[in-house]
């Protein structure tokens, strides 16, 4: 039988070239067998009540090979021919295989030569066709010959071997990373239990992430929520999202958080521990909540590339992020503020090891003779003043230029407003880590606080750069607790005390 290979047969050449990963090119078999298998499904039910369809991934790093098997419906006799050309799409795009280039895309990117093998469902022969791609490039081939051979109607398969592999096949070291990768990518196929995927004779399974239960970040006593929320919106030009998000009850550094975006049941991006971290929802890295956001998210209505590895740009991703963010921080259910500041009680060992690492840290860089010499200086210094010596800085004007950001809090103290302004900058000759730059009453039953904190003084660049929240807050509590000491005549101690209640607030939280 021969079998029509162009057009474009020039193309094949430069499939091996392309940016791809390996476990988005060993996903297209995996896509091929499960568009078959549902074309078939209640046919082959009905004939064999227990059938279950078997995809298996033998990587041999002996011989240098690759195959992969199935049990699905094979290609029959309408769909040979097009499944060997390049850039022919199918009549049916509506399901995993719709670009038509899987096979051919993936085969020539990770090997030289490829066979393919397969009986379709109810029909009563066996086809096998070899493909070598350098052959077919270097003599510009159109057509190959296809061996046929009778063969019982019930048998159905189709098994694809490649062999002289390019250097694009995965190596030994990264077959764990295989696994995990294709486990997330068809994690919905796997947990319906219907389907079984091999790889290396290790069945793929997929571990859904427990979901945090705890009540509000600042009301400890309220009820413990399911920190979920389920998501079904239509948006833009005809695009719609289905799917959740929610926050991890352990935290996760780069493994577990973040996104894995679907498409047609099949995520096209996020899979393994390359997930998707918007930093609308997300936050900045580092944080406690880009460390918990996490979610799966259906999308209809946006085109992904012809590897499936991505979804093509879109203006109204925009719209989604933007879309979920609202949706994820209302005031009944504050999603994304939780995952910020919400802190869950560590163990007792996890304590331990913490404590353990930071004083190690701190000996190596801190415990040293300059330092202790420096500070002891100082001690001196301030007990030798006889008063309170008003900082040099207190005298310096900030440009408006420097100052980066005004944060102000107000309280009501028994009919009195307190205002507390607080003045982010980056000015070098401010040399002072926190001023409280002035105390008044601006007017009856009105205190103002204004105070100043350096994000360039060494302490904010050594500590600072990442997640500033800490410091705001320390410094709030800080000027609230030396104030209320000053107006009530209270000691030097009476400051730590003070600033102890009030970082026991929400404010330290």
């Amino acid at each position: 039988m021969k079998v029509q290979i162009s057009p474009s047969v020039g193309i094949i050449k430069i499939f091996k070239h392309l940016k791809y990963e390996a476990w988005y090119a060993l996903a297209e078999y995996i896509d091929n067998s499960i568009s078959s298998y549902f074309e078939v499904k209640e046919k082959i039910l009905k004939v064999e009540p227990n059938y279950k369809l078997r995809i298996d991934v033998d990587i041999n790093f002996v011989d240098g090979s690759i195959t992969i098997s199935d049990n699905a419906g094979g290609i029959d006799h309408n769909k040979y021919e097009y499944a060997f050309r390049a850039a022919e799409i199918p009549e049916d795009t509506s399901g995993l295989n719709e670009f038509g280039m899987g096979m051919k895309t993936a085969s020539s990117w990770l090997a030289n030569k490829w066979t393919v093998t397969t009986s379709a469902f109810e029909e009563d022969f066996q086809r096998k066709i070899e493909f070598n791609v350098d052959e077919v490039v270097s003599n510009d081939i159109h057509e190959l010959e296809a061996e046929q051979i009778p063969i019982d109607s019930s048998i159905h398969f189709t098994t694809i071997k490649l062999e002289e592999l390019t250097g694009n096949a995965p190596q030994q070291s990264h077959i764990n990373k295989v696994k995990k990768h294709l486990s997330s990518i068809h994690r919905k196929f796997i947990m319906n239990n219907e389907i079984e995927i091999f790889v290396n004779g290790d069945k793929l399974e997929f571990e859904q992430q427990k979901i945090l239960i705890a009540p509000r970040w600042n009301n400890e006593k309220a009820e413990h929520i399911e920190w979920k929320i389920e998501i079904d919106s239509t948006f833009g030009r005809n695009k719609r999202v289905k799917g959740f998000v929610a926050l991890l009850d352990t935290m996760s550094t780069s493994v577990y958080n973040g996104f894995s975006l679907f498409r047609r049941g099949r995520v096209i991006q996020g899979s393994g521990d390359e997930l998707f971290r918007p930093k609308q929802l997300c936050g900045t890295s580092g944080s406690h909540q880009h460390k918990r956001v996490f979610g799966e998210l259906e999308l209809e209505g946006f085109n992904v590339d012809f590897t499936k590895g991505k979804f093509q740009n879109d203006e109204d991703f925009d719209e989604l992020l933007d879309l979920l963010q609202d949706h994820c921080d209302s005031e009944s259910m504050p999603l994304l503020s939780q995952g910020l500041r919400f802190r869950k009680p560590q163990p007792k060992k996890s304590l331990k090891e913490t404590a353990s690492k930071g004083a190690k840290e701190y000996e190596k860089s801190v415990k040293n003779l300059e330092t202790k010499e420096n500070i002891q200086s100082l001690i001196k210094e301030i007990s030798a003043s006889s008063q309170e010596q008003e900082s040099s800085t207190m005298e310096n004007k900030v440009s408006e230029e420097n100052k980066l950001e005004i944060i102000t809090e107000e309280f009501n103290i028994e009919g009195q407003k307190w205002i507390v302004e607080l003045q982010l900058v980056d000015d070098f000759k401010i040399l002072d880590w926190l001023d409280i730059l002035e105390e008044e009453d601006t007017e009856v039953g009105v205190r103002k606080i204004r105070v100043r904190l350096s994000l360039v003084h060494p302490f904010m660049t050594s500590y600072g750069f990442d997640d500033i929240q800490p410091f705001i807050r320390l410094s709030i509590c800080y000027a609230l607790s030396e104030s209320v000491a000053y107006m009530s005549g209270g000691s030097a101690r009476s400051v730590r005390k003070n600033l102890n209640k009030f970082i026991s607030t929400a404010l330290g939280r």
